[in-house]
């Protein structure tokens, strides 16, 4: 009859296509692509999702992924496996959890030592934009309003001062 309830339970959405734009930066050259790497880890994905989800809240535009959006000329961000084997190489020795992010005219490089690490990164990255997280929910989340994105610093490599984050009860 049309006036009962709907109640939806593990609701998943997968996204087809954005509609995605350029994205503009302090140095001028916007970023055009967000590039994941080949077989990108349910992690890594979700890396990307969170990325373009909160350049969006940002700026109201969003930087297309390569292979599903549309993509436009400019620097890209380059995701997790993405970086490459040289990047891989670097973080690899590394404490787990490490990561780069990195940046130059052609792309800004966003990866980790495992896939927390890329995700991290990717955090970074956002926090650089002056993105927060300070307690679960959109009540608990900072979002500034931005033309442009701040290009980061070139070489930022994180390597946590101890084994693990975050806290683990024994019972």
């Amino acid at each position: 009859s049309g006036t009962g309830k709907t109640k939806f339970n593990d609701v998943c959405i997968v996204i087809k296509k954005l509609f995605s734009s350029p994205v503009p930066m302090s140095d001028n050259i916007p970023v055009g692509a967000v590039i994941l790497g080949e077989n990108p880890s349910e992690a890594q994905q979700f890396a990307a999702y969170e990325l373009q989800k909160y350049i969006y809240k940002m700026t109201g535009l969003v930087p297309g992924l390569k292979g599903r959006d549309k993509t436009f000329g400019g620097k890209v961000i380059l995701l997790g496996n993405a970086a490459g084997g040289k990047v891989a190489s670097r973080l690899k020795p590394l404490k787990s959890d490490s990561y780069l992010v990195d940046a130059d005219d052609r792309k800004i490089i966003l990866a980790g030592n495992n896939d927390r690490g890329t995700l991290y990164a990717v955090y970074d990255f956002l926090g650089l934009q002056g993105c927060g997280w300070y307690m679960p929910g959109d009540v608990g989340e900072v979002v500034p309003k931005r033309d442009k994105l701040i290009k980061p610093d070139p070489g930022r490599l994180e390597i946590p001062d101890y084994a693990t984050r975050g806290f683990y009860a024994c019972i």
